[in-house]
């Protein structure tokens, strides 16, 4: 019982993590291919 609690839990806070991460991800892989080219320039 405690660890299927657990891990609902734990699936909850990926859930979480994952939709608070897609945006700024998006603008980090940007940010990343907008510095390599400027680091390749």
């Amino acid at each position: 019982m405690q660890t299927k609690h657990y891990n609902l839990f734990k699936e909850l806070k990926y859930v979480e993590n994952g939709l608070f991460w897609c945006i700024p991800a998006f603008h980090a892989t940007k940010l990343r291919i907008a510095g390599k080219t400027h680091y390749l320039s």
